[in-house]
């Protein structure tokens, strides 16, 4: 798409890369549906004491264990999300099984 700006020029934009807020699917399918390649970065993947915020959010006590999960996500190799995800302890001892790269 281009734009104009009288005075300066005309200039390509960039892609605007939208979020549908009334379906939900993940952050791989919703870019392979838009046509881009996403992937992950890197993954750090630990069990930390939840602080305030986690807590209030997870219904947990402050410094109750919980799964983290940080992630830099891709879309054609450029980083376009930084995602930290928490987990109470029964949930992330099941999540800790699946291979989170993805």
């Amino acid at each position: 798409m281009l734009y104009r700006r009288a005075g300066k020029g005309t200039f390509v934009a960039k892609c605007h890369i939208g979020r549908d807020l009334l379906t939900f699917s993940g952050f791989s399918e919703e870019a392979v549906a838009r046509g881009f390649r996403p992937g992950t970065r890197h993954v750090t993947v630990d069990w930390r004491s939840a602080d305030a915020a986690v807590a209030a959010a997870l219904d947990v006590p402050t410094d109750e264990s919980v799964l983290t999960i940080e992630r830099l996500r891709t879309i054609d190799d450029e980083v376009v999300a930084v995602e930290t995800v928490s987990f109470v302890a029964a949930i992330g001892r099941h999540m800790e099984k699946f291979d989170l790269a993805d």
